[in-house]
């Protein structure tokens, strides 16, 4: 890499490797890939190491029947964070979380299909249907933690990681590598297990060759590094040997013994080669896939991770729940048509399950209180479904929590936004009652965690650019 003095560097440069092919190191970002501007400095400083954290559940909750029915996602008021008997499984994560009330996508809502306009719910775009009527849409730009990756993951063996328990679905893909381009979910417990792990520890010959190739990438960029620490300023310097000193430890963390954060999970035991199965081990299923992704994250695999559980129309029996017929079908209250009662208390049923899944991602994220860093210290993470209430596709309305400590940010609160939902039978009593502009997009919550991680810097705007996105007054900005 040949540089002139005071010419500015492009934020695409790389330190070279000399006598083995292939070999580059990404650089972070530094002022003399700028005019000096303070934002860029601000945006970019400390942004090593942050995460962001994606969590779905399909077919929204049972809120349905409004809230003094009891729906789940119904709070008494804005403010304290009090659970509803539906998310009671959350109460020992009550005080890391925010619920977000108000939410919509209305606003990029493209009908194609019952389940199409959900793809739109993470790439804050509408969806280009494929034909008229057609069940198959497609993105009209990259997804959430696509974009993300793309920002956060340059150091990392991954950029992005996407995992679902269950099926992809054919029909709405939530995870777009970009326009026009789904990005399946990885579904299957052992591919999830060698994307992710097999070069962590290096037990095979293939995983050690690869770690030798590895380890000694700096000496084989020394002439390039010697060549630019040459030409920048003292903050440069500081930051280049920072992000130097980043790989090194990573290197060692390979190729070296594995910290007790870290650890290579056992390679997944047989039984969960098909996630279409409506067997009763279905529950430990999902918490292998959870495992894995937040190991990932603990051994910075990856900075950017969804988690889903299951496609949008989603067919899933859960038999060991005691729930006769289908999800979907239960969504829609076909179950049972004779008995309300019992079809609401079949949705609640899985509700809840859901709420326990989450519980259960979020004790991995914070850990084990000794050994392991809690991982929402830095990281911004959304856990949100795709509809409110399933019965009605609903895009408003959204149930959604938000957790990680960037910017300071505190959790026990329920954090109030007007909406003005046509359906009475779903208004929450103080849906009215605060002001300001009614049904704030999902792209602003979008926005605010991009901006947290430093993913995005001031300027940049998520999806739809004619929607006056903003951060979320009250989350992490």
């Amino acid at each position: 890499m040949r540089l002139l003095k005071n010419k500015r560097i492009s934020r695409r440069s790389m330190l070279r490797g000399v006598g083995l092919a292939g070999i580059g190191i990404a650089l972070p970002w530094l002022e003399a890939m700028s005019n000096g501007a303070p934002w860029e400095r601000e945006a970019h400083a400390g942004e090593a190491g942050k995460k962001l954290v994606v969590f779905h559940w399909p077919q929204g909750l049972a809120t349905g029947w409004g809230a003094a029915d009891g729906g789940a996602f119904y709070p008494g008021a804005a403010g304290q964070l009090v659970l509803t008997p539906d998310l009671e499984a959350l109460t020992p994560h009550v005080t890391d979380l925010t619920m977000v009330n108000g939410l919509s996508y209305s606003a990029i809502h493209e009908t194609s299909g019952s389940h199409g306009h959900a793809s739109a719910i993470l790439t804050g775009r509408k969806v280009v249907p494929t034909g008229s009527g057609g069940n198959t849409p497609m993105a009209a730009g990259p997804s959430v933690e696509k974009i993300a990756g793309e920002r956060l993951g340059q150091s990392t063996q991954l950029k992005s990681f996407g995992a679902v328990a269950g099926p992809n679905d054919d029909e709405v893909f939530f995870s777009w590598s970009d326009a026009m381009t789904p990005n399946p979910l990885v579904r299957d417990p052992m591919e999830a297990f060698n994307l992710l792990f097999s070069n962590v520890g290096g037990e095979s010959p293939e995983a050690k060759r690869a770690l030798e190739r590895k380890k000694s990438i700096l000496d084989y960029t020394e002439a390039d590094i010697q060549s630019l620490q040459g030409q920048l300023g003292s903050g440069d310097k500081a930051r280049l040997d920072q992000h130097l000193t980043a790989i090194r430890e990573m290197e060692q963390k390979l190729t070296g013994g594995i910290s007790a954060a870290c650890v290579k999970p056992d390679a997944p035991a047989g039984g969960f080669s098909d996630p279409l199965d409506n067997s009763d081990h279905y529950p430990a299923y999902c918490q292998l896939m959870m495992d894995l992704v937040v190991m990932a994250l603990r051994c910075d695999v990856t900075h950017v991770a969804l988690m889903s559980l299951g496609p949008s129309q989603n067919y899933r029996i859960f038999s060991h729940l005691g729930v006769t017929g289908d999800y979907h079908s239960v969504a829609h209250g076909s179950i049972q048509q004779s008995d309300p009662d019992l079809a609401r208390d079949f949705y609640r049923r899985i509700t809840r399950f859901h709420m326990e899944q989450l519980a259960y991602f979020l004790a991995a994220l914070k850990g084990d209180g000794q050994n392991q860093e809690n991982l929402l210290d830095r990281s911004a993470v959304v856990a949100l479904s795709e509809f409110s209430a399933g019965e009605r596709h609903e895009d408003s309305y959204l149930p959604v929590f938000t957790a990680g400590k960037l910017g300071g940010m505190t959790g026990g609160r329920n954090l109030v936004f007007p909406c003005d939902m046509a359906e009475s039978f779903q208004e929450a009593p103080w849906c009215a009652s605060v002001s300001g502009m009614p049904n704030r997009c999902i792209n602003d919550v979008w926005q605010s965690a991009l901006e947290a991680t430093g993913a995005f810097a001031p300027g940049e705007v998520f999806g739809d650019e004619t929607l006056g996105t903003k951060p979320l007054e009250g989350l992490w900005v």
